[in-house]
């Protein structure tokens, strides 16, 4: 599934081509067969000047799609790109691969004609991290609607006539189901493939401590939001988190007044302080957090759990503790990793 870290990958060059009104092209892998690099999702663009920002396999397809990409560029037709790489020689591209899968590619002009869609819209979802469903016509036999033609989140069709009950009654099923990222036949000789654009989550991390910072590295590379909360002035001190979403200093009871708990995805208890630890637990159970974590031993954990039974029941389906993927991490680096892995494999499962 694309997720919006990727999205912010692309984000920079799409602004820039965007402001100086120079067209880009947009490739979506649409359908795979066999072992690929990538699911069907991933997104890449290709610049006027013959840049490409993003991969849809390990670099060895990239060089010839950016000649489609040219000619889309060229004469403004989208159009269905097949590498089928299962061949024990790669005969028939010459590429060498190694890639032992199929892959169809879309490849779409995207510019001021057809209102910088669907990039304009996947923008304003990344800026306000929420979802974003699309669905894109990627072949068609009907021409009131066209290859090319957009749904927009089951509202806005992107198309020069349009028979907009046909796709977003399709568009609308799947938001229904998880039949997501996938293509779909509308009628025969016509398809529509389901772009799901999911938001990263927000972690709310409990303890500005030194082994948090590793911890907020992680999450800025994978570009996650994430908010600061500790009763230590010096932990919750904005210059040693620069990127953070909010930091803030503050009692450890006063969490749920202080913040709406319910707007985060995933917590993470690590202020090495007892008591704190206690509070922040207590107030955590009574939200709809779906991954809550607790660093520290399995002695202080049971301190915990028995000092709050009424809350237990209520933190169990959701708490991991010990927190992160047994990867037998010791140094705060590694402890981050695993940390930030098991949220992301958490995440990724719930998304399939």
């Amino acid at each position: 599934m694309l997720n919006h870290s990727q999205f912010a990958q692309l984000m920079p060059i799409f602004l820039t081509e965007h402001a100086a009104n120079r067209p880009v092209v947009l490739a979506t892998l649409i359908a795979t067969e066999g072992s690929s690099y990538r699911k069907a999702g991933a997104q890449m663009l290709f610049t006027q000047d013959g840049r490409h920002i993003g991969l849809l396999s390990g670099g060895c397809l990239e060089s010839d799609l950016q000649e489609h990409a040219t000619r889309v560029m060229a004469d403004r037709f989208p159009r269905i790109v097949r590498y089928d790489l299962r061949q024990p020689e790669d005969e028939i591209f010459g590429l060498g691969s190694g890639c032992t899968g199929a892959m169809n590619i879309f490849l779409q002009l995207v510019d001021s004609a057809n209102h910088w869609q669907p990039l304009a819209c996947l923008y304003k979802h990344w800026e306000h991290q929420s979802d974003a469903r699309i669905g894109i016509i990627t072949r068609s036999n009907n021409n009131d609607l066209p290859t090319g033609s957009m749904v927009l989140n089951h509202e806005q069709l992107i198309s020069p006539l349009g028979q907009i009950r046909a796709v977003s009654k399709h568009l609308q099923n799947a938001l229904d189901t998880t039949n997501i990222n996938q293509l779909h036949e509308i009628n025969t000789g016509s398809e529509l493939f389901l772009l799901a654009a999911n938001a990263p989550p927000h972690l709310l991390i409990l303890g500005g401590g030194a082994d948090v910072i590793p911890l907020t590295q992680q999450a800025d590379l994978l570009n996650w939001r994430y908010t600061v909360y500790d009763h230590r002035p010096h932990y919750a001190d904005p210059k040693r988190f620069p990127k953070a979403a909010k930091v803030i200093a503050a009692p450890a009871d006063q969490l749920a007044q202080r913040l709406m708990l319910d707007r985060y995805q995933a917590a993470v208890v690590m202020s090495h302080h007892l008591s704190s630890d206690l509070s922040y637990l207590k107030q955590l159970s009574n939200t709809h957090i779906a991954y809550l974590g607790l660093l520290g031993p399995a002695a202080r954990r049971e301190k915990l759990f028995a000092a709050m039974p009424n809350e237990m029941p209520l933190l169990l389906p959701r708490l991991h503790a010990p927190i992160g993927l047994p990867i037998h991490a010791e140094t705060p680096e590694a402890i981050a990793l695993s940390i930030i892995a098991e949220i992301y494999q958490t995440f990724a499962s719930n998304s399939r």
